[in-house]
């Protein structure tokens, strides 16, 4: 949502917020349990206040077999909408 330097050293719960954080802790939990997931929500933009449709994949990073933490991969979807 903003540039990097918004970003740099701040967790992800930092960075989403706690309501967002909350919508995703679940998703995180099964990838760090080595799951992958996909999830859809629609959130105000932090800075526009717009709707955003956003579709995100959660891939667990496995380092020699072990689940080291999670990928994110999100897209706007908002213009499919």
């Amino acid at each position: 949502f903003g540039a990097d330097t918004d970003i740099v050293g701040r967790d992800w719960q930092q960075v989403l917020g706690a309501e967002r954080a909350a919508l995703w802790q679940p998703h995180a939990d099964a990838a760090l349990d080595g799951h992958a997931q996909q999830m859809q929500v629609v959130i105000a933009h932090p800075r526009t206040r717009r709707s955003v449709h956003l579709r995100s994949s959660l891939i667990p990073d496995r380092v020699d077999g072990e689940v080291r933490g999670f990928l994110v991969l999100s897209l706007d979807v908002t213009e499919m909408k």
